[in-house]
């Protein structure tokens, strides 16, 4: 969470592969003095260490990213693991002739790069927040591109062998009742208007109440440009409230009377201005979860566990052995090292 620099013309260079204790090297494309390197079989298809520099070129954008130590380190078994698993479900849904609907793929992977956009003030902000995080746009869209064709032949592959009748739903929805558990969940975003019971008859209170209505209408046509309008409005100092991203969550976990607007909404909706004793409210219903949804996505992840411990016993996974370099820079002289038996 670029402009991008000029084009370079990359030179494809000839395959080179040399072979040093077991592990295959070869020039990355584009990248003079970088190398390649196998860093793992899954049924005979090769992991490149490109493929994990790639993965963590996307941690980079997360909030909080950091990333020290070794190449053996606990967050390179990770992202090596996340790879694998990767690569065992698609062999699986290719063996298993599962389609996708590509124009479909590339609709959701539009909608997810205009969502990115939409939390910067302006486009070039977007791609300067790239271009420092080392991330082409066109590589960020392949990125996502992959993971969404992942995501959709998993969840055919996985997904179509549940199936939930009304009497499991029910007792699931009692069990997390009698848990204290929610039985439904809710995604939200809300801006909030300060104002004080004391403010809200006077004056200024009239004035930030026609604010939140302002707003509202503003939101109900476009979401897109709000958060655009709302973060340049909000650094030139004009606005005195926040947009704040609550996330998903449990409807109870409101106010009162954010609640109750909230369960007379469908997902996509904004509210007309919520008045408390907080000041004014506007919330986006972004989208429901009911307690069929809790219920099938707690029997998909359980599924899709057993699936994977099932395809990795099944598999030929061999793991190869690297010495000190980061996942930021690998060479030739760091790659003498013997090949190993251990895995994720």
């Amino acid at each position: 969470m670029f402009p991008v620099a000029a084009c370079r013309l990359l030179i494809i260079l000839p395959l080179v592969c040399t072979i040093m204790h077991g592990m295959a090297v070869e020039p990355v494309w584009g990248e003079p003095g970088i190398v390649d390197a196998i860093v793992a079989r899954v049924n005979g298809e090769a992991v490149f260490y490109s493929h994990l520099r790639r993965d963590m070129q996307m941690e980079k954008l997360e909030p909080g990213y950091s990333f020290e130590g070794p190449l053996r380190s606990e967050h390179y078994r990770k992202l090596l693991t996340m790879r694998i698993d990767e690569l065992l479900l698609m062999q699986d849904a290719e063996q298993k002739e599962i389609k996708v609907d590509n124009s479909e793929i590339a609709r959701e992977v539009s909608r997810i790069l205009k969502n990115m956009k939409s939390k910067f003030e302006n486009l070039q902000d977007f791609h300067d927040y790239l271009e420092i995080n080392g991330i082409r746009v066109q590589t960020l869209r392949d990125i996502l591109a992959s993971q969404e064709r992942l995501r959709a032949l998993v969840a055919r592959n996985v997904g179509r062998s549940i199936y939930l009748d009304r009497n499991e739903v029910e007792s699931f929805r009692k069990q997390r009742g009698d848990t204290s558990q929610p039985i439904e969940e809710i995604e939200v975003a809300q801006v909030l208007i300060p104002c004080s019971q004391s403010m809200q008859a006077t004056p200024m209170g009239k004035q930030l109440r026609s604010r939140a209505f302002e707003i509202s209408r503003l939101l109900t046509e476009s979401h897109d440009t709000f958060p655009k309008m709302l973060g340049t409005a909000r650094h030139q100092g004009k606005l005195l409230h926040e947009l704040v991203y609550l996330g998903w969550m449990d409807p109870h976990d409101l106010l009162p009377g954010l609640r109750a607007a909230a369960g007379r909404m469908e997902p996509g909706e904004t509210s007309i201005p919520i008045v408390t004793d907080r000041g004014y409210h506007v919330i986006c219903l972004m989208n429901r979860r009911s307690a069929h949804d809790l219920l099938f996505a707690q029997k998909f992840r359980e599924m899709r566990i057993r699936h994977l411990q099932q395809l990795r016993e099944e598999a030929d996974i061999r793991i190869y052995k690297a010495t000190e370099p980061s996942l930021s820079s690998l060479t030739p002289r760091a790659l003498g090292a013997d090949r190993g038996a251990d895995g994720p």
